[in-house]
């Protein structure tokens, strides 16, 4: 198998019943139905010296110890060892919540996951066949806007708010307009499946929705698939403060119908992409990990005080919120944080590489898209593509400027909880691994 590069793809289904607690916004019920299915996208690549598998999940978030079940559950079944397998969510809002925000979860489904995602990791691996991997890149502007916005007074407010716009100074950061798409062609000349990375929040179906759904991934994924019959698996980049929302687009609505525009804009840019594709001549693939320890924020006495004033000993009614969380979950959650005495937490980075060519790079949150941009910049590898809520959710990662300047990322909370310089330790450490990963391409 020397010189040939082996890719199996798969795509199973993750749909949890009706019901079950919906993750990424404060809704006062649960899922009312379906309207289009969760899955869990598989591939699984060889180089003959090892197999490397990497599954993209229609989920909010995937915590360690999920991942580390998984793991253990395809070493068992397909004989992957753990640390080759990337287990990665696209973090869709309308999907079942698994513990990593909200502490109301459907455990039997939750239970049963990790044999599916790992079932599905398998069967990719049963399907590997020879394969030219291509790489194509381009622009999409339309999609993605930074939600941090300074208004003319110097306050910063988020772009879901009901700003006055002729008070709108402009977004307070950048955005990653980037499209990044790698496509597995079998021997036939047919495309087996497609990888593409951008970078926004799948939160255009926010609180006010019921139904279960992969958002405007789901629309791009579906898309693609039709067109090429092959398996489309979506990642997310450095997402953190990059939503959908254009204020100054008087015209823009929420719900399905903006999901599957916007879906579907993306989605027509990857096909046109794809024309101009070119091959990556790669015989090595592999993947360096790291792990780190991360600063934890330290609560302050009065703010434990406020939110202990503010829920212990009463009963809150949970109301549903279309974008955002209210103060009394946001007390509830400082005050079980207060409780944690460590300091630091664990978890992983993580650079699955194509020889000097390619890199994905995993971070296991939600990464301001500016971390996501110096990471690309100074990067060795050709290619460089952020891979969001990857192995493990350790909550928002904003910038030290993001702290001093306030806003809803850096209020403590459960996906709130890092300390302010554990943004430019990730940055320093990632940098780091891509370089180790690059010269060791090169060796």
């Amino acid at each position: 198998m020397d010189n040939k590069i082996l890719a199996g793809f798969s795509k199973v289904k993750i749909t949890p019943p009706a019901g079950t607690p919906l993750g990424g916004n404060v809704r006062d019920k649960g899922a009312q139905g379906v309207h289009d299915d969760l899955f869990a996208k598989s591939v699984v690549l060889s180089d003959g010296k090892r197999e490397i598998s990497f599954t993209s999940c229609a989920l909010i978030g995937i915590p360690g110890t999920m991942v580390k079940q998984i793991r253990a559950k395809v070493e068992d079944l397909c004989k992957i060892p753990g640390e080759y397998s990337q287990i990665v969510a696209f973090h869709t809002h309308s999907g079942p919540e698994t513990g990593i925000i909200f502490d109301e979860v459907n455990r039997d489904y939750l239970n049963e996951l990790p044999g599916i995602i790992a079932q599905g990791i398998c069967q990719a691996r049963e399907s590997m066949e020879e394969v030219n991997l291509y790489i194509c890149r381009g622009e999409e502007k339309t999609l993605c806007n930074n939600r941090r916005i300074w208004m003319k007074n110097g306050t910063l407010r988020m772009n879901w708010e009901n700003l006055e716009l002729d008070q709108v100074k402009g977004p307070a950061g950048p955005v990653d307009p980037e499209v990044g798409v790698l496509v597995a062609e079998n021997k036939k000349g047919q495309i087996t499946g497609i990888i593409l990375n951008y970078t926004c929040h799948p939160a255009i179906l926010a609180g006010d929705n019921f139904l279960i759904s992969e958002d405007y991934p789901g629309y791009t994924m579906r898309l693609i698939e039709e067109k090429t019959n092959g398996v489309c698996i979506f990642t997310n980049g450095a997402t953190g403060n990059i939503n959908h929302i254009n204020i100054f687009d008087p015209h823009q609505k929420r719900g399905f119908y903006e999901a599957q525009r916007l879906g579907t804009i993306l989605g027509e840019k990857v096909l046109s992409i794809m024309e101009k594709r070119i091959l990556l001549n790669v015989k090595d693939i592999n993947l360096h990990r790291k792990i780190i320890q991360l600063p934890l924020r330290q609560i302050s006495p009065e703010k434990i005080k406020w939110a202990k004033s503010l829920v212990e000993g009463k009963k809150i009614k949970k109301v549903s919120l279309v974008d955002g969380i209210s103060d009394e979950v946001y007390a509830r959650q400082i005050i079980a944080l207060s409780k944690i005495r460590d300091k630091f937490l664990t978890t992983e980075l993580d650079v699955l590489s194509l020889e000097d060519k390619l890199a994905l790079v995993s971070i296991p949150g939600e990464l301001f898209v500016e971390y996501g941009l110096k990471i690309k910049e100074h990067s060795p590898f050709s290619y460089t593509y952020i891979v969001g809520y990857a192995n493990d959710y350790i909550g928002y990662i904003p910038t030290k400027k993001a702290f001093e300047e306030g806003g809803y990322e850096v209020r403590t909370g459960a996906a709130s909880k890092l300390a302010s310089e554990a943004g430019d330790m990730i940055l320093k450490e990632t940098l780091e691994l891509l370089n180790v990963a690059y010269q060791s391409s090169r060796a």
